[in-house]
């Protein structure tokens, strides 16, 4: 299939605005969710909040694929 250059251009610009539309969504309900919960408390990443010898054991079991 072969696109001309207006229209490659007009559906690179409907993407862009769509990405540009969901990200500003997205800030508003981040922005509502961050003021119905203000005492909401910000915790650790998951693996922080395990013990060490069970980080080391999910590390072993974990394929390098390096």
């Amino acid at each position: 299939m072969q696109i001309n250059n207006n229209e490659y251009f007009t559906v690179l610009e409907d993407i862009k605005s769509r990405i540009k539309t969901t990200q500003y969504k997205t800030v508003l309900y981040m922005r509502r969710f961050a003021a119905l919960n203000r005492d909401f408390q910000k915790v650790q990443q998951g693996v922080a909040l395990l013990p060490w010898r069970n980080n080391l054991t999910l590390l072993a079991k974990v394929k390098d694929e390096c």
